[in-house]
């Protein structure tokens, strides 16, 4: 019951998307959480991820495509195509562009992670699944259409989790956004 109520009160459903991704959040309603959990006064105290427009991480394996398959049952593969002419990610679910709902472009990533996680958790028959992101493990991270093997790690909650090249160097990222894809053991991903 109090669940139901901390939905309503701080997410919105938006009905001509598929359960269970289609709950949100506005403005109005992260502000009302910020008033309600009293958090709005407050500056988190966790590292902040380092950006450079020159001097970003890089390597010399070039990659033009990337494939994640979640699941061998559900549908839910994910492509990313390089462009060469933006130097961003283009996605793709299911063979088809993934069309931003605000503007109908084509989403597009700058900064592309593969977390690689332990196997996932069912937690009930509705499918609800429970995935450790604590600890440490394999990274593989794109930026400006190459490939950089790495590592994550995250040791405590309240951290963030940082992202390390395969010498130990923390990555430096190209500014723009950035897309972390969190893949369970059973996921596969290819790139090429």
């Amino acid at each position: 019951q109090r669940q139901m109520c901390i939905r309503d009160r701080y997410f919105t459903r938006d009905y001509r998307f598929n359960s269970p991704h289609n709950l949100f959040m506005t403005n109005e309603k992260l502000n009302l959480i910020r008033q309600d959990w009293e958090v709005a006064e407050k500056t988190p105290e966790y590292l902040v991820w380092q950006f450079s427009l020159d001097n970003f991480s890089t390597s010399d394996e070039d990659v033009q495509e990337i494939n994640i398959k979640y699941s061998r049952i559900y549908p839910y593969d994910v492509k990313y195509k390089h462009s060469t002419s933006t130097q961003n990610f283009l996605r793709y679910q299911n063979q088809q562009p993934h069309i931003d709902a605000v503007d109908n472009s084509q989403i597009f990533v700058t900064n592309l992670i593969i977390q690689h996680v332990p196997l996932e958790i069912y937690l009930d028959n509705e499918g609800r699944l429970a995935i450790n992101t604590l600890g440490q493990g394999e990274a593989d991270i794109f930026i400006a259409g190459q490939h950089i093997s790495g590592e994550w790690v995250k040791n405590e909650l309240s951290d963030r989790t940082i992202f390390y090249d395969s010498n130990g160097q923390e990555i430096i990222f190209k500014p723009g956004n950035i897309w972390i894809e969190v893949v369970p053991a059973s996921g596969e991903v290819e790139s090429k």
